[in-house]
């Protein structure tokens, strides 16, 4: 966390640093001895909480490391509605800024809910206590610490702050000695340092990063705090981790929120569930980004055209099939084996990364490609509609019709029609106008006769 002794910015989805580290630089402290600030809502932080796939587990363990910035567990809560409620009340606590003793009363109040019973702590005062905190300090601190290392990363932050320093919190009574030893300690921010010794680095740590600026990082390795101590990347066999981190703790929160999850199986970072097979064959990579469906893994109710909208006979339009002046249709591409396959064909098509997005001109508006709505293209896997990748964008810019139709859900959408010569099927765009923008929601490929029956509503744009 940065100290504001050094400088004072307000970041555009987070609290200016001031709010967060008084003056002086000493860190506000909770009940249960947190050591950081938890108390300002930090929209990054809420969102990287959001964004996570809840998976039941038997044993604390069974994902490990940068998992974490993907997965959501609390080691024995195997059920997934309890799972649920938990998720959501870590999730309120860093929202609302209630703190560990309300944490504590929901929490208690979730095990009663659903009859949990045999978890580690269970039974005692002292036990109970000991597991809210680890579950709140460990989930506040992960999370807060994702959301700083986005900010951090920033390349305009990076450009006038290139230098992250290590501090150790000095209000620890029993402290750690290597974690002591890395007082100080101001490195570039890409130092392979940082991707094993960001904070938290163990239960109940406190410890923090600030960055400081180009001048003061030449200053701090003038002053012998330039280079990590010898050995800091040796591995402790009883952890597995370098010397001094905590079981677990030996990654970069926020590092991995892009990871693919497959990518973590593969490396045992997590353990295949049912769960997380049903989440790998969804490929859940975009669909987490935009919170559909994630966790309840059941299809929604899927809207429809509302009835009675004017169509393209109702208006006396001609039939798409004596349409002459078409376009030369783009080249097909092989349908994908693997829903991971075809959500790469599409970004690669598209132009979109993880997890990111692209604006697209159209003659009526402005629309925005998001990794998040790709799931809804390649979950009908038998239409292997990712083929049809490189008509999209012929479709949006340059459309034959586009038609504003109304939904049974309340929502308007429009409807991009694209008719192709030299191919069997032209393009149908869905695109979802909502108060904050039109964004792309589903493309599909159609027969031309078949085409005409999405041609309802109000016609907006006609002719190329």
């Amino acid at each position: 966390m940065p100290d504001n002794t050094e400088f004072n910015v307000q970041f555009a989805d987070g609290p200016p640093l001031d709010k967060l580290i008084p003056s002086g630089g000493s860190a506000p402290r909770e009940a249960g001895s947190v050591g950081v600030s938890f108390g300002t809502p930090f929209q990054a932080q809420i969102d990287y909480l959001r964004n996570k796939l809840r998976l039941p587990t038997e044993k604390w363990n069974d994902i490990e490391r940068s998992a974490h910035d993907r997965a959501f567990v609390v080691a024995g809560a195997a059920k997934a509605d309890l799972l649920a409620d938990l998720h959501q009340a870590v999730i309120k606590a860093a929202t609302d800024g209630t703190g560990l003793a309300v944490f504590q009363k929901d929490f208690k109040a979730i095990v009663v809910k659903h009859g949990w019973t045999g978890w580690t702590g269970e039974g005692t005062k002292a036990g109970e206590a000991w597991r809210t905190r680890v579950i709140y300090q460990t989930n506040m601190a992960s999370s807060y610490w994702a959301g700083r290392y986005a900010q951090m990363k920033d390349p305009d932050y990076i450009r006038f702050h290139p230098y992250w320093r290590y501090l150790h919190s000095d209000g620890v009574l029993h402290p750690r000695l290597h974690h002591l030893a890395w007082h100080g300690i101001t490195l570039r921010h890409d130092h392979p340092f940082w991707l094993t010794h960001s904070a938290p680095n163990g239960i109940g740590c406190q410890c923090r990063i600030t960055t400081v600026t180009k001048r003061e990082g030449e200053a701090s390795a003038k002053a012998g705090l330039g280079e990590p101590p010898d050995g800091w990347d040796k591995i402790d066999p009883k952890t597995g981790e370098p010397v001094g981190i905590g079981k677990g703790f030996g990654f970069q929160p926020g590092a991995n929120v892009a990871t693919p999850l497959q990518k973590m199986v593969d490396e045992k970072l997590m353990k295949l569930s049912p769960e997380l097979s049903r989440a790998l064959l969804l490929e859940v990579d975009g669909l987490l980004a935009g919170g559909v469906r994630a966790q309840s893994g059941s299809a929604s109710a899927i809207a429809q055209a509302v009835v009675g909208q004017p169509t393209w006979k109702t208006l006396d339009l001609p039939d798409l099939r004596e349409f002459t002046a078409l376009a030369s249709a783009p080249a097909l591409l092989e349908g994908a084996a693997t829903n991971a396959a075809a959500l790469t064909i599409l970004r690669d098509a598209l132009g979109i990364e993880a997890r990111g997005s692209v604006t697209i001109k159209t003659p009526v508006e402005s629309v925005i490609l998001q990794d998040a709505s790709l799931f809804h293209v390649i979950e009908k896997r038998g239409e292997a509609r990712e083929r049809y990748a490189n008509f999209v964008l012929p479709t949006l810019t340059r459309p034959t019709e586009v038609w504003a139709t109304a939904y049974d859900d309340g929502s308007l959408r429009h409807r991009y029609i694209k008719l192709f010569s030299g191919s069997k099927n032209d393009l149908l765009v869905i695109v979802r106008v909502d108060p904050d923008g039109s964004i792309f929601w589903n493309m599909m490929q159609r027969e031309r006769k078949r085409m005409n029956d999405q041609r309802v509503g109000e016609r907006i744009w006609g002719g190329e």
